[in-house]
């Protein structure tokens, strides 16, 4: 029976703490992970043109169209995902920034000065 109310308590102190804050957004990855990360966003889309050109030519017999087409599609979207990555590393840093600003954030720098 303890077990069935702390399970209430929690599940009502976790319900009250999702409405009342939004965490800052989650960082991507760490400096390591995050470069391969990139590298991976980067190169996914243009491989899979490149293989998905190159068998629509094999099957529509137009040679190079298909490949030359999705080969520069991948690439577009390879830029694609690393502009927006960038925007995630941008608004993490920002959410930072504002948390470290705030003066209720246990920062001596911020807030009203003191006197």
């Amino acid at each position: 029976m303890t077990a069935h109310t702390t399970d209430k308590s929690m599940t009502k102190n976790m319900t009250s703490k999702q409405k009342g804050s939004t965490p800052p957004p989650r960082a991507p990855a760490s400096p390591p992970l995050g470069g391969l990360r990139l590298t991976a966003d980067f190169l996914s889309p243009i491989v899979v043109g490149i293989f998905l050109g190159f068998w629509l030519d094999r099957w529509s017999g137009a040679t190079p169209l298909f490949l030359l087409l999705l080969f520069f599609l991948g690439v577009l979207a390879g830029f694609w995902n690393l502009y927006r990555m960038a925007q995630k590393i941008d608004e993490h840093n920002r959410a930072i920034e504002t948390d470290a600003n705030h003066p209720d954030s246990g920062n001596p720098d911020s807030g009203s000065p003191s006197g």
